[in-house]
């Protein structure tokens, strides 16, 4: 087995945004050859991933600039050798919705056979993060979200922030089988 002073594997470039990053990496997948929906992305980051029904799944905050961004899934059939588009989850018209510019850090959770999307809605500083939203879905399988059927999203539930103020800040979330009310 691998111990602290064991040499380590060579770093690797896993997922790139077309031309980045710059050689001298060399990236194993560039995401945005998966889907049209994908090309302007500059950038991938806060990833979540679950495990379901033998297929790997993988939430991430796609970057056009630096103040667009949308949440989009992909999924592997496997064991994460190739990847495929399944589709976007979030926009930040979804955000706007309910008074935030965008969601962030996203997290994908089960509970009792049941699929979740945990996010952090965003806003400018100082305000920052405004705790958790946690989104069901509807079938993961298509990118669906449970939604009315005007088309609104459902919020299966909300978790505010634990302290208040000027600054608030905070929701960042992961999940825990133990703490995840399903109600």
């Amino acid at each position: 087995g691998r111990h602290i002073g064991a040499p380590w594997s060579a770093p690797i470039a896993l997922f790139g945004a077309g031309r980045f990053p710059p050689p001298p990496f060399q990236v194993r997948h560039n995401l945005n050859a998966l889907h049209p929906d994908l090309n302007h992305t500059l950038a991938y980051t806060e990833p979540g991933s679950l495990h379901h029904n033998g297929v790997l799944y993988l939430v991430l905050q796609a970057h056009a600039t630096a103040d667009t961004s949308k949440l989009v899934l992909l999924a592997s059939f496997d064991h994460a050798n190739n990847w495929r588009y399944v589709g976007t989850l979030l926009t930040q018209t979804d955000a706007r919705h309910f008074g935030y510019q965008s969601f962030v850090a996203p997290s994908l959770a089960t509970e009792k056979g049941r699929l979740f999307l945990l996010v952090s809605p965003h806003r400018p500083l100082p305000h920052g993060h405004d705790g958790t939203h946690i989104f069901e879905f509807a079938d993961i399988t298509h990118a669906r979200l449970k939604r009315t059927p005007q088309g609104d999203l459902v919020v299966h539930q909300r978790i505010p922030p634990s302290f208040g103020g000027p600054f608030i800040n905070a929701g960042e979330s992961d999940y825990d089988q133990v703490v995840l009310v399903v109600i």
